[in-house]
């Protein structure tokens, strides 16, 4: 995905947390959106599960693993399959262990990039670093983003929702 360079300048200005998932859905116009059926009933948690299934199959997600490139390739991958263009934002940052790197992914809608609204829906996908147990974050990146990869699957059927 390729934005202009002050289209750019604000995503990053909006989003400085690391590690993230961000679906962005975009208003298309002051038309209010032509809706059919019902999105919330097509909601499938079931759906939602076999992604945190996936990603806790990877393993613990520290920032810089293998395990967590694997997991945004994994992201990356479902998210286009459903429409949406998706942007990688890495942000270096302070840590205790030092400077670590963190890869954001922003997901939008393509071509419909407006300035007039942004919602956003984040979750985030790595997991902490604990040096005594095997963390892979089942309940807290995972369950999130597991849900976040199904909202975007039904929004895709529902694109007045998401644009």
């Amino acid at each position: 995905m390729r934005l202009a360079g002050n289209e750019k300048q604000r995503l990053r200005h909006r989003v400085r947390f690391a590690g993230l998932l961000v679906l962005a859905a975009l208003p298309g116009s002051c038309k209010p959106p032509v809706v059919q059926g019902r999105p919330w009933e097509e909601f499938s948690g079931a759906k939602a599960l076999a992604h945190v299934q996936a990603l806790v199959d990877f393993g613990p997600r520290p920032p810089g693993s293998d395990a967590i490139k694997r997991a945004r390739a994994y992201i990356r991958d479902n998210l286009r399959a459903t429409g949406w263009e998706v942007l990688e934002q890495p942000v270096t940052r302070q840590t205790p262990r030092g400077a670590v790197t963190f890869v954001n992914l922003i997901a939008r809608r393509p071509n419909e990039w407006h300035h007039e609204g942004v919602y956003l829906v984040a979750s985030h996908y790595d997991t902490k670093i604990f040096d005594s147990i095997r963390f892979v974050g089942a309940n807290d990146g995972g369950s999130s983003t597991g849900a976040l990869l199904e909202l975007a699957r039904v929004l895709d059927h529902h694109r007045g929702l998401a644009a």
